[in-house]
């Protein structure tokens, strides 16, 4: 029970205690004020002003009267605040008893922090495939930045290199196609189709072209006006139909017209295949092979460098985590040794069967037996026939840059060249650096001859037919592309130790909007692929 105490002077300057009704009566000091609703506890870090609360005038009166209160005011509020106190305290002692009786606990709700909450897996997350966690470092190595580096640096050439080859490619089928139609005669069918189509495509799009430069123009003239201050002109679109009613003359020039422009393109067939450049490496036919195969190797160059190389991983998902990591190394190492294997399987068998490498020699130890000539000696030999293949390679262009303006004229490619301008390209070409002077004699005819002499290479000394000779060379790009491979795999497992790439089996199989974030350093986001073993 609470002590009786005297009433106190009542303060009507002071407020009523919180929770308590401005209108309620002071209850006797001998007993606890009962109030409707128990008022929560104060905070523990809450200041002894904020309990009790003093009416805004007295405040304002306080406050401009600069000047402590008085001793008896002191002790009213310290009455006032000992009541509220006791008033707490019994509400407290009535909630205790309450609980008691009716078997209730209070339990404190703590909010629970943002990062502790259960977040809710994602639409991704859900069909995302269960797997262990890759066996990689927590952090990427930062000795590796330079494989990172030079990695994105060689798909950023090879990305270059693969769409440069494949407008090469497309250009050289369409010219292919064009002329071999063109040259036609006039009753083939076919010849009929494919110049129709040709000279229709581009009517249309000399067409398309000056649609374009019209709406090119009308803007800048709104732009300008509207820079004056005018009001812009509307669009004429006079010309929106012209692509289609050009790409129609055309289609009817093609038919109609079935002989038109046979011989003239039959004259530019018949030097690129047999008189130019194209003469060394096999023709039109022969340059989109050539292409194609480059196609292939950039391709698979790329395809290693982005972990979606052709791969059988059933053996890498039966493994622990743990284990991912140094089978895959294994088989990365055998990749190499095959790549770098066949890579000189190709130079030999180029340099024996191509360049006219001997196989086999006397040994240096015993003349009587023969031994196997060094790779280094092959080597050599390529380096020496290629060489000579530059050369005649030069001295074809400068005849087609000669020829060139001929062909265009529409006169025969195979009629301009007399003997005496044949014999002067040949004691000026400096030939005696590259083959036997005598050989070299021998190209020489006589100035006198009645026949023109046709604009194309010859090998001095007769050994081979200049025809399709660059393939040789040109092939070469095999064993190039496989090292370049292997040098992909080898940066792919630098990047797999460093932790820069996981072994995931699955990652192959991942789109590319589910690729991990880029390694620390690594540039353009290069670094961050993912490995499938």
């Amino acid at each position: 029970m609470a002590e009786d105490k005297p009433d106190a002077p009542k303060d009507e300057n002071a407020k009523p205690a919180e929770g308590k009704p401005e209108d309620a009566k002071a209850a006797p000091a001998s007993e606890p004020p009962k109030a409707a609703k128990p008022a929560p506890p104060p905070p523990v870090d809450q200041e002894p002003d904020e309990q009790t609360r003093v009416e805004p005038s007295v405040l304002r009166k306080s406050l401009a009267m600069k000047s402590e209160p008085s001793s008896g005011e002191k002790n009213d509020v310290e009455k006032h605040a000992e009541a509220d106190d006791k008033a707490v305290e019994a509400d407290a002692a009535e909630k205790t008893e309450r609980e008691a009786d009716t078997g209730e606990t209070a339990v404190a709700k703590v909010p629970r922090e943002p990062e502790e909450e259960d977040a809710e897996p994602t639409k991704a997350d859900r069909k995302r495939p269960k797997t262990d966690p890759p066996h990689t470092p927590e952090k990427p190595a930062a000795w590796a930045l330079p494989v990172v580096r030079f990695d994105a640096w060689l798909t950023k050439v090879e990305t270059r290199l693969v769409f440069g080859v494949l407008m090469a490619e497309i250009g050289a089928l369409v010219v292919w196609v064009m002329l071999k139609g063109f040259a036609m005669p006039a009753g083939d069918g076919r010849g009929r189709f494919i110049r129709a189509a040709f000279l229709g495509g581009l009517f249309a799009g000399v067409g398309a072209l000056a649609v374009y430069l019209q709406a090119r123009r009308e803007k800048k003239d709104r732009t300008e006006a509207r820079e004056a201050g005018e009001s812009p002109s509307a669009p004429a679109n006079n010309l929106k139909h012209l692509p289609a009613a050009l790409g129609v003359v055309g289609v009817l020039v093609g038919v109609f017209f079935r002989g038109l422009g046979a011989e003239y393109t039959q004259n530019w067939l018949n030097w690129l295949q047999n008189a130019s450049i194209l003469f060394l490496i096999g023709g039109l036919r022969g340059l989109v092979t050539r292409l194609t195969l480059w196609v292939a190797l950039l391709g698979a160059s790329l395809a290693t460098g982005k972990g979606k190389h052709i791969n059988i991983d059933i053996v890498l998902r039966q493994l622990a985590p743990k284990l991912r990591v140094p089978v895959t190394l294994v088989g990365i190492a055998a990749t190499v040794v095959m790549c770098v294997t066949g890579a000189w399987g190709f130079v030999d068998q180029l340099a024996i069967g191509e360049y006219h490498a001997p196989r086999t020699a006397p040994c240096p130890e015993d003349k009587s037996k023969t031994c196997e000539v060094p790779p280094g000696e092959k080597i050599a030999k390529i380096r020496e026939e290629a060489g000579r293949d530059l050369f005649l390679l030069g001295r074809q262009l400068a005849l087609d840059v000669r020829t060139l303006p001929v062909v265009v004229r529409g006169q025969p490619y195979d009629k301009w060249m007399s003997p005496r301008e044949w014999n002067t390209f040949v004691d000026e070409g400096g030939w005696e650096k590259h083959y036997d002077i005598e050989n070299v004699k021998r190209l020489r005819v006589a100035d006198d001859r009645a026949e023109p002499m046709l604009p194309a290479v010859n090998v001095p000394g007769g050994e081979e037919n200049s025809m399709a000779l660059l393939v040789r060379d040109l092939s070469l790009v095999i064993p190039f592309g496989l090292l370049i491979i292997a040098i992909r795999f080898v940066m792919r497992a630098l990047l797999i130790l460093s932790g820069h790439v996981t072994v995931d089996p699955d990652a192959a199989h991942a789109d590319d909007d589910d690729e991990p974030e880029p390694g620390p350093g690594a540039p353009n986001g290069a670094g961050a692929g993912k490995e499938p073993s």
